[in-house]
Protein backbone atom coordinates (compact mmCIF):
# COMPACT_ATOMS: atom_id res chain seq x y z
CA UNK A 1 0.00 0.00 0.00
CA UNK A 2 1.06 3.52 -0.84
CA UNK A 3 1.08 5.31 2.73
CA UNK A 4 1.32 8.48 0.64
CA UNK A 5 -2.05 7.86 -1.03
CA UNK A 6 -3.86 7.51 2.15
CA UNK A 7 -4.83 9.24 5.14
CA UNK A 8 -3.14 7.82 8.43
CA UNK A 9 -3.82 8.50 11.69
CA UNK A 10 -0.91 8.43 13.74
CA UNK A 11 -1.21 7.61 17.41
CA UNK A 12 0.06 6.47 20.75
CA UNK A 13 -0.39 2.87 21.21
CA UNK A 14 0.81 2.38 24.37
CA UNK A 15 -2.18 5.38 25.47
CA UNK A 16 -5.22 4.38 26.65
CA UNK A 17 -7.18 7.38 25.70
CA UNK A 18 -5.70 7.18 22.20
CA UNK A 19 -6.91 3.30 22.00
CA UNK A 20 -10.49 4.58 23.32
CA UNK A 21 -10.71 7.71 20.60
CA UNK A 22 -9.42 5.01 18.00
CA UNK A 23 -12.78 2.77 19.29
CA UNK A 24 -14.62 5.77 18.77
CA UNK A 25 -13.21 6.81 15.36
CA UNK A 26 -13.80 3.27 13.79
CA UNK A 27 -17.38 3.02 15.59
CA UNK A 28 -19.11 6.57 14.22
CA UNK A 29 -16.72 7.10 10.90
CA UNK A 30 -19.24 7.23 7.49
CA UNK A 31 -15.96 7.04 5.21
CA UNK A 32 -13.93 3.96 6.26
CA UNK A 33 -11.30 5.70 4.30
CA UNK A 34 -8.72 6.22 7.63
CA UNK A 35 -5.91 3.92 8.53
CA UNK A 36 -4.16 3.60 11.17
CA UNK A 37 -0.19 3.59 12.47
CA UNK A 38 1.44 3.22 15.84
CA UNK A 39 4.05 5.80 16.55
CA UNK A 40 6.12 3.15 17.63
CA UNK A 41 6.13 1.12 14.73
CA UNK A 42 7.84 1.27 10.78
CA UNK A 43 5.14 3.69 9.13
CA UNK A 44 5.95 6.51 12.08
CA UNK A 45 10.01 5.50 11.37
CA UNK A 46 9.31 6.69 7.80
CA UNK A 47 7.38 9.61 8.89
CA UNK A 48 10.30 10.52 11.28
CA UNK A 49 13.06 10.34 9.09
CA UNK A 50 10.87 12.51 6.21
CA UNK A 51 10.03 15.73 8.99
CA UNK A 52 12.71 16.54 11.73
CA UNK A 53 10.05 17.75 14.52
CA UNK A 54 7.19 14.83 14.63
CA UNK A 55 5.27 15.37 18.61
CA UNK A 56 4.50 12.12 20.32
CA UNK A 57 0.84 12.97 20.03
CA UNK A 58 -1.55 12.11 17.65
CA UNK A 59 -0.58 13.09 14.02
CA UNK A 60 -1.93 12.44 10.57
CA UNK A 61 -0.93 12.30 7.07
CA UNK A 62 -2.16 12.65 4.50
CA UNK A 63 -1.12 13.69 0.35
CA UNK A 64 2.54 14.19 1.78
CA UNK A 65 1.42 16.95 4.62
CA UNK A 66 1.38 16.60 8.36
CA UNK A 67 -1.42 17.25 10.44
CA UNK A 68 -0.34 17.71 14.31
CA UNK A 69 -2.20 18.30 17.39
CA UNK A 70 -5.54 19.95 16.90
CA UNK A 71 -5.55 20.28 13.35
CA UNK A 72 -5.04 16.62 13.23
CA UNK A 73 -8.33 16.16 15.22
CA UNK A 74 -9.59 18.55 12.79
CA UNK A 75 -8.62 16.39 9.42
CA UNK A 76 -9.82 13.10 11.13
CA UNK A 77 -13.31 14.74 11.92
CA UNK A 78 -13.29 16.10 8.49
CA UNK A 79 -12.46 12.80 6.77
CA UNK A 80 -14.76 10.35 8.87
CA UNK A 81 -17.55 12.69 7.00
CA UNK A 82 -21.23 12.82 8.06
CA UNK A 83 -21.93 15.19 10.75
CA UNK A 84 -18.16 15.10 12.07
CA UNK A 85 -17.26 17.10 9.15
CA UNK A 86 -19.60 19.15 9.88
CA UNK A 87 -17.77 19.46 13.70
CA UNK A 88 -14.58 19.61 12.14
CA UNK A 89 -15.56 23.06 10.45
CA UNK A 90 -17.27 24.46 13.89
CA UNK A 91 -13.49 23.31 15.69
CA UNK A 92 -11.89 26.06 12.70
CA UNK A 93 -13.79 28.59 13.91
CA UNK A 94 -11.67 28.45 17.01
CA UNK A 95 -8.14 30.35 16.78
CA UNK A 96 -5.44 27.17 16.67
CA UNK A 97 -3.24 28.70 19.49
CA UNK A 98 -6.55 28.43 21.55
CA UNK A 99 -7.37 24.79 20.47
CA UNK A 100 -3.77 23.83 21.07
CA UNK A 101 -3.37 25.24 24.55
CA UNK A 102 -6.42 22.76 25.31
CA UNK A 103 -5.08 19.80 23.26
CA UNK A 104 -1.64 20.44 25.01
CA UNK A 105 -3.12 20.16 28.63
CA UNK A 106 -4.73 17.15 27.60
CA UNK A 107 -2.07 15.26 26.05
CA UNK A 108 0.58 16.23 28.97
CA UNK A 109 -2.31 14.47 31.32
CA UNK A 110 -3.35 11.83 29.42
CA UNK A 111 -1.77 9.26 31.17
CA UNK A 112 -2.13 10.01 34.44
CA UNK A 113 -5.68 10.48 34.04
CA UNK A 114 -6.61 7.56 31.56
CA UNK A 115 -3.81 5.50 31.99
CA UNK A 116 -1.42 3.30 29.43
CA UNK A 117 -1.86 -0.48 27.89
CA UNK A 118 1.05 -2.70 27.09
CA UNK A 119 -0.27 -3.18 23.17
CA UNK A 120 -3.12 -1.79 21.26
CA UNK A 121 -6.25 -2.61 21.90
CA UNK A 122 -7.28 -2.91 18.22
CA UNK A 123 -4.87 -3.95 16.02
CA UNK A 124 -5.79 -7.48 16.20
CA UNK A 125 -9.37 -7.49 16.20
CA UNK A 126 -12.08 -6.87 13.79
CA UNK A 127 -10.72 -3.77 12.38
CA UNK A 128 -6.71 -5.02 11.84
CA UNK A 129 -6.68 -4.80 8.33
CA UNK A 130 -7.02 -0.49 8.73
CA UNK A 131 -3.87 -1.00 10.53
CA UNK A 132 -0.86 -0.56 8.70
CA UNK A 133 2.02 -1.95 11.15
Amino acid sequence: MNSMNHTIVFFDDSCLLCNRTLQWILRNEKTHTLYFAPLSGIHAKGLIERFSTVPDSIIVSKNNELFVKSLAIIQVLKEMGGIWKLMSICLRCIPNYIRDIVYDFIAKNRYQWFGTVEECLLMNGNYSSRFLD
